[in-house]
Formats: C-alpha cells, structure tokens, sequence
C-alpha cells in the first residue's frame, strides 16, 4: 500500500511517501523560514514533487496520514484540509496521529523515558512522557497543556530516572529543565526534535490496521488551548469589560459627589 503522510503542526513540517512493502520512497522538508508565511505555499509542490519522483499519481495513494496537533493552529488546519481534500476525491481513507507521539518515535528502543514539548507560548508547553515497551511507545503522562515550570517540578518529583527531553520547546526552556533535572536531563540533537512524516507515516499505517483509520472530513485537530487569535480576542473583550466597569465605578463616584454638592451647596 502507498501512503502519503503530511506534518504541518510546527514551522518545520514534512510530506513522505511510504511503500507498506519496500519502504519509504521519499521525503520532504517544509521549512518556513518568513513568519508570514504558511504551509500552504510549500505543501502541494512538496506533493507533487514526491509523487511524481515516486512514479505515483494521487489516485495510487491507498492511505493518507496527517498529524493531528498540538502546534501550529494555521498548520494544523492546512494539513488537515489537504488530506481531507485527497481523501474526498479518491475516496482513501485518512489516519490522524499525534505530534507528540511522532516526536517520542525519533527515539524507538530507547530505554530511558521520552519528554516530548512543543512550544504553546506564553510559558506553556504541549507536552507528554513515554515509555518504550513491547508494544511500542505508551503514555507515562498523558498529552495537554502545561505550564513549563509545573511540568518540570512534576516530572523531577515522579520521574527520577534519566530523560530524553525532544520538540522545538527544548531550545527555549532548556534552562528550566537543566535546572530542575540537572544532568538526568539528556536533549536530543537538532534532527530529532522536529516531527518526521516518514515517522508519522509508520504510525499511521498502525492506526489504519487497527482500524482507526476514517472517511474525510471526520478528524478534528487536537486543540489544547485556544488558537492565539482568540486569546487575544477574548483578553481584549476581558480588558474593555474591565474598562467598563470602572468607567461605570467612577460615574457612579461623580453622580454621588454631584449629589453631595446639590444637597449641600
């Protein structure tokens, strides 16, 4: 079976295309170096240029896999379009997976604990911790939204063996973790804390073989937390209703002050 899997959670996504049979046939960095940029520039010449080095057409593609979040909002919505564009007009069906998971992934075998973070802002962190076992990656600490510190005062209080930290967060609060976990804290290189499709590729085919894999327009990305937009929206509707109450407080305070003066000229 030929699958195409697609990661734009993070500024560095990816597109592969996996062969079930004689493995992978191709991959492809998104890497948005302008801010004001998206995916949406880079991601369908990415395809195109994969399938037609693979000698496929879209109609080949017997799977389609696309990451699910946490991460970019505007990533998140793009990938997931597209795959629910090719799924609608071949009728293939689509497996979601977890950026979390995939990045735990870049570190198969791996006997000591994996810690995946992603960057939420604002001091937050996308984040979760697996464990390596027969049966492939499982949860230790179940994906979410966390404050950095809290998660790191968690994890140095639970957690005392020695710690695989991966995602774009650990450049950022590298700091953090080395202060709270010392030297148990082991970080993974520049190659492995971003999201792989190959990776996502493989999980995927899992899903689809344990059934989890479904028709379009049915996955939904994983939202922790609000899109920044409507953080944003919703700080500055907290602010103006802030702002009205004291406006109010205080014209009350000049009606009663008007009162006193009539009353005692």
């Amino acid at each position: 079976m030929k699958v195409l899997a697609i990661d734009t959670s993070s500024a560095v996504g990816s597109a592969a295309v996996l062969d079930t049979i004689e493995g992978l046939s191709g991959c492809r960095i998104l890497r948005l170096t302008d801010k004001k940029n998206t995916h949406s520039q880079s991601l369908m010449p990415s395809i195109d240029f994969l399938l037609k080095t693979s000698g496929l057409k879209i109609s080949d593609v017997g799977l389609f896999v696309v990451t699910l979040g946490p991460g970019s909002f505007t990533g998140l919505r793009i990938g997931l379009s597209t795959v629910n564009g090719f799924s609608f007009a071949t009728g293939k069906p689509v497996a979601g997976v977890s950026a979390l998971e995939c990045l735990a992934w870049n570190f198969p075998y791996s006997a000591c604990p994996v810690c995946t973070i992603i960057d939420a802002r604002r001091g937050d962190v996308y984040g979760a911790l697996f464990t390596y076992g027969d049966n492939g990656f499982s949860r230790l600490l179940e994906e979410g939204v966390y404050n950095a510190g809290v998660l790191m005062e968690k994890l140095s209080d639970n957690f005392r063996d020695y710690t695989v930290f991966t995602g774009d967060a650990c450049v950022k609060f590298r700091a953090l973790i080395e202060e709270r976990l010392g030297d148990k804290a082991l970080f993974a290189g520049p190659d492995k804390t971003y999201v792989s499709a190959a990776t996502a590729a493989l999980i995927g085919v899992k899903e689809y073989e344990k059934g989890r894999a479904t028709v379009s327009n049915t996955l939904k990305p994983l939202y922790f937390k609000r899109p920044q937009a409507e953080e944003k929206l919703n700080d500055k509707k907290l602010n103006d209703e802030r702002l009205n109450e004291e406006k109010l407080h205080e014209e009350k305070l000049n009606d009663e002050r008007l009162q006193d003066v009539c009353q005692n000229p």
